[in-house]
């Protein structure tokens, strides 16, 4: 599929579902992808992302053949889980992107997340994103094969899905500067056994463990 020049926007669910499509041209005057754009389209490999998105919806990617090529570089929002992640893979935030959704980055497959050092809204260490000042965890690596981790004393507050689906976990350790445990936030940690809890969390939110 070649998209015509002067589209600017790819409403929510447009290509999901098409599951012949392998391949399509997206034009420079597109800002916006939807939600669900290409969801289950199973033999989509073939796609570029123009400079000109600022924006890929929730579960835009998800359940395509695409594999991740940091072609994010300019985006500024990026949804929730945008693309299925199948094998181990390092993903890059570029210094332009704005706003994360939480769960963006889901998959078994993801083994580090590198944040551009001049980006105003985020920031990495040891492949594990946080926000700029790192007072919030925002995602462990679900294919980190570390066993064991300990949160940084800087962080407060543990966002949503931030350890989900993370295997090889055995043990966490979270800080007292901790007040805030997320929503799923260790969700189908399936080995995990031990955590040394904060003596100051506050809130702790549905299905958490």
């Amino acid at each position: 599929v070649t998209i015509p020049n002067g589209v600017t926007s790819i409403e929510e669910s447009a290509f999901s579902n098409c599951t012949s499509l392998t391949g399509i041209t997206i034009p420079n005057s597109v800002t916006r992808i939807g939600g669900w754009v290409f969801y289950h389209c199973t033999s989509l490999k073939n796609i570029t992302i123009p400079d000109s998105v600022i924006s890929i919806g929730d579960v835009a990617f998800y359940d395509t053949a695409i594999y991740y090529n940091n072609w994010v570089n300019d985006v500024l929002y990026i949804g929730n889980h945008i693309i299925e992640v199948r094998v181990s893979e390092d993903f890059y935030i570029d210094k332009n992107i704005v706003t994360i959704a939480d769960g963006a980055f889901d998959g078994t497959g993801v083994t580090n997340i590198n944040v551009d050092i001049n980006n105003k809204n985020y920031s990495s260490k040891n492949g594990v994103l946080y926000n700029k000042n790192k007072t919030e965890l925002i995602r462990y690596p679900a294919g980190k094969a570390d066993t064991s981790f300990t949160i940084p004393n800087t962080v407060n507050i543990i966002k949503e899905g931030a350890f989900g689906s993370c295997g090889y976990l055995k043990s966490v350790t979270i800080p007292d500067s901790v007040t805030d445990i997320g929503r799923y936030a260790f969700s189908y940690c399936t080995d995990l056994s031990k955590i040394s809890m904060s003596k100051n969390i506050k809130n702790i939110y549905s299905d958490s463990f």
